[in-house]
């Protein structure tokens, strides 16, 4: 399996990256589940962190430290895992882009991207608009975006077990990057505890129809509740 996976992230992102995987206690058989923290504030500090990198990426994509910037992400208040921009607008967007109704495509997309500059999605659309119009510098920029924000996640952990979870911040995000590994997502289970709340995703390759498993750590959308919702 691991030598799949590593065969799909190379073709996806062509980044010599490096892994690295945060090893964590077992967990104990006896824990009560974990809880979401209703004293989640955003910090203000972090959201005048993240407009100051959405700003440069907007002008030199390359200078940004995209980890950074999911980081920052989730202690602002744009961040709404449940019932955001992404949630809302994502499938009508894949929908015009796949209509060929490039214009709308485009309009939500940046409409999710005023609200979420991690989004894979909207990266991923406007990459592909842009490229049917010939429009090379912004193909260009949103591509670049769009695999550092994938090598963010996969240089996270391996994703091959519980302690070597992809952090992921949202669950449609899991769907993103699961799709953008080249496969398709069959089934999910949560667990959750005091090490965290994680999926344990089944995904198929559609080629070898090989089945694989994956962990992703979802504590931060957990983390942050409900409320917006």
């Amino acid at each position: 399996m691991a030598r799949m996976l590593k065969m799909l992230l190379l073709l996806l992102t062509g980044l010599a990256l490096v892994a690295c995987a945060t090893v964590e206690p077992a967990p104990d058989e006896e824990a009560e589940p974990a809880t979401m923290d209703d004293s989640w504030h955003p910090d203000p500090m972090a959201e005048a962190r993240y407009v100051e990198l959405v700003e440069l990426a907007q002008h030199s994509a390359r200078d940004v430290d995209y980890a950074e910037l999911r980081d920052v992400y989730v202690r602002t208040p744009y961040y709404q895992p449940y019932a955001g921009a992404e949630q809302q607008f994502s499938q009508a967007m894949f929908e015009a882009l796949d209509d060929g109704r490039h214009q709308r495509a485009l309009a939500l997309a940046s409409r999710i991207l005023q609200e979420n500059y991690v989004s894979l999605d909207a990266h991923y659309v406007a990459r592909q608009v842009y490229a049917a119009r010939g429009d090379q510098r912004r193909h260009q920029r949103h591509d670049y975006i769009l695999r550092a924000l994938f090598a963010a996640i996969r240089d996270s952990g391996s994703g091959e077990s519980r302690r070597a979870a992809f952090q992921v911040i949202s669950s449609r995000e899991i769907q993103s990057f699961v799709a953008l590994y080249g496969l398709n997502l069959i089934d999910s289970e949560l667990e959750a505890d005091e090490i965290g709340t994680h999926d344990r995703v089944t995904a198929r390759d559609p080629d070898s129809n090989e089945e694989f498993e994956l962990w992703f750590d979802i504590s931060t959308q957990w983390r942050r509740g409900f409320d917006g919702f």
